[in-house]
Parts: structure tokens; sequence; C-alpha cells
């Protein structure tokens, strides 16, 4: 499943370290709560959340998590109060092998097609991909290929460029080995 969520008019972009740091923590809280994340990208006004969720419950009880919990951090952060997000979110279900590699392909393109890719060889650190989880979830391995280099590689070769990996158990980015 693919979450899209857009900012009202007139907030700041995403796109800074604490939200950053903020948004991970809270997606550790997600996965808690039966929803593991596949891939993820801050962008200035909206951000996508690619997603396996274990139930409709699962879902309903993350999504509340994630993006409650984020307006509220965000409007203390500005020192605000109101709507952080424009009404609902959008999510798209991933029902073939073809759409799930459409959905991942879009979601890790799309900071390059904004124009916020970095320079040709780096990282963008607002993006990151759950290998671990692409590797080894039976349906997205079945998409993706096993775990390791033969992942990357193809990841590579989508974006055209290097990725950012987020290790489940540090959540922290890492570059692609041997392609920096």
């Amino acid at each position: 499943m693919h979450l899209t969520h857009h900012l009202v008019d007139g907030l700041p972009s995403m796109r800074r370290t604490a939200v950053l740091e903020k948004f991970r923590a809270l997606l550790a809280g997600a996965k808690q709560r039966g929803v593991r994340t596949v891939a993820y990208v801050l962008m200035g006004n909206h951000l996508h959340w690619m997603i396996v969720p274990e139930s409709r419950e699962a879902l309903r009880n993350a999504t509340c998590y994630v993006f409650r919990g984020f307006a509220k951090w965000f409007n203390s952060l500005l020192g605000r109060t109101g709507r952080v997000f424009n009404d609902r979110y959008h999510s798209t279900v991933g029902r073939s092998v073809r759409q799930a590699f459409q959905m991942l392909a879009y979601l890790i393109k799309n900071p390059r097609a904004a124009g916020y890719a970095p320079g040709p060889g780096d990282v963008d650190r607002f993006l990151g991909v759950n290998e671990p989880l692409v590797g080894s979830h039976p349906f997205l391995r079945s998409v993706f290929g096993p775990l390791g280099p033969p992942l990357r590689e193809l990841l590579w070769r989508m974006v055209r460029g290097p990725v950012a990996f987020v290790p489940v158990r540090t959540r922290l980015q890492l570059p692609l080995p041997g392609f920096s």
C-alpha cells in the first residue's frame, strides 16, 4: 500500500533533519501497531509512505498514530495550532507484482523528479527503503528478488542513483556499498 499525505499551504518544508528524525521515530511506533514500512520519502510539502499492514485495524491504528503524532509535533515545532495535513491521505493498494514495482519505483524516483536530488552519487537522506523487509517479505521478494546486491542493483537501475537503505533494527540510513 502506498500512502501520500500533503501539508496545508503555507507550512515550511518537511525536508529538515528534525522532521526526518521524528518521522522515523513514528515509523517505529507504526511497526509496533502492525504496519511495516517498505519505503518512505519526505518531500517539501508532502510525504510518501509505502507499507505492509497486517490488518485493516492495524492500518487504522498506525496511520492515526503516525499522522496525528506528526501533526501535533510539527505544530509544536512551529509554535502554532491548526491543521497540518490537507484532508485525508491518499492510498493506493498494489494488487499485482507490476503495480507494487511501479509504486516503489515512483516513490524512489520522486525526489529526483521534483528537483530535490543531491549531486550525482549522493544519497537523498529523506528517502529510505527497508531492505530487510523488501528482501524477506514473500510478496515483495517475488517482486524485487532476494536481499543483498541483486536487490540493490535493481533499485539502483530504477532510480539511476544511490538509495538509502533503512535497517529495521537501527533505522539509520546507509549508503549503498560500491555505488557512492
